[in-house]
């Protein structure tokens, strides 16, 4: 690698500063299940409360951690929505028509699963006349909820407000549960952590 190199990460990582540092807000959210007993769905969806009135924003999700599952190499998803789980990261945004979601198939049920979700975009901190949802939801095979705690069938949401700010809910259900927490530092830490990561690795391998 060579300096000049060098001075462009460092100029790619002052610009992913600037747009980390606008407005953001993140959550670890962890899901313990039973095992279902039937191959099913995760299901990822963000979407505006009404349709062209809520003020635009993305659901990045990092992180995806889980324990005892098998995941299949299904995914659907829609128009807009980039990456997956296993290619981080996974970008939902609340501009669908309808619901944007990522699903990924589940051949087998574990304990649990975890991620960290960022949301940005003018929602965030911003008044609008209405607002968008993110909701978690275990799908069977006919995408019919093996539960459904929380009134939209889901185990777990976070809603951006019309006034900008956020509102969570958990749940518990049988032999499960699901925690909504705040990322506990500022979400720009989260979306500068892969750009960091390639400087330090740059700077290990100009002073090999």
């Amino acid at each position: 690698m060579t300096r000049h190199k060098y001075f462009f990460l460092l100029i790619a990582l002052a610009a992913t500063a600037t747009v980390a540092s606008a407005d953001s807000f993140g959550y670890n959210v962890t899901v313990n299940t039973p095992d279902f007993g039937a191959p099913g769905w995760i299901d990822f969806s963000f979407n505006k409360s009404l349709v062209g009135t809520a003020l635009s924003a993305t659901a990045t999700i990092w992180d995806f951690q889980q324990t005892g599952y098998t995941l299949d190499g299904a995914t659907d998803f829609t128009t807009g929505v980039t990456g997956s789980l296993t290619a981080a990261p996974l970008v939902i945004p609340n501009d669908g028509g309808a619901a944007n979601y990522f699903s990924q198939r589940i051949l087998a049920w574990g304990s649990s699963f975890s991620f960290t979700v960022i949301f940005d975009g003018p929602a965030v901190g911003g008044s609008g006349p209405n607002g968008s949802a993110f909701r978690v939801t275990l799908f069977d095979d006919g995408f019919t909820p093996f539960v459904s705690p929380l009134p939209d069938g889901e185990v777990a949401n976070i809603t951006i407000n019309p006034t900008g700010d956020f509102s969570t809910s958990g749940s518990t259900f049988s032999g499960g549960s699901a925690t909504v927490d705040p990322v506990p530092e500022p979400a720009s830490a989260w979306l500068l952590a892969p750009a960091l990561g390639a400087l330090l690795l740059l700077r290990r391998r100009i002073r090999a």
